[in-house]
C-alpha cells in the first residue's frame, strides 16, 4: 500500500460571479442572480431589424451588448440621450 488514501472530490458547484458596469472604468458590481438592485439597469443594444416577429431571446443572440449600468451611468447615458417622450 502506497499510504495514500482515497480522495473524493469535492461537489460541483456553480460559480456565480457578480456582473460589472459596463461604463469605462466603473468597477461597480451587481449580484449576477436576482433582480437588479434599485437603480441598475439593463442594457441591450444590437444591429438589425426591429420587425414584430423578434423576440427579446433572437434579440440577444444577435446583440453586441448584453451588460448592465449602474445608477451613476445610465443616469450619464440618459443625459446624453434625445427625450423621446
Amino acid at each position: 500500500m502506497s499510504g495514500i488514501e482515497s480522495v473524493h472530490p469535492a461537489p460541483a458547484r456553480t460559480l456565480k460571479l457578480d456582473q460589472v458596469c459596463i461604463w469605462s472604468g466603473c468597477r461597480r458590481t451587481a449580484p449576477a442572480v436576482g433582480p437588479l438592485p434599485q437603480g441598475w439597469r439593463n442594457l441591450l443594444v444590437w444591429q438589425g431589424s426591429s420587425d414584430s416577429h423578434s423576440t427579446l431571446g433572437a434579440v440577444a443572440l444577435r446583440s453586441e451588448h448584453d451588460a448592465i449600468l449602474c445608477p451613476e451611468h445610465f443616469r450619464a447615458l440618459e443625459n446624453l440621450l434625445k427625450r423621446l417622450r
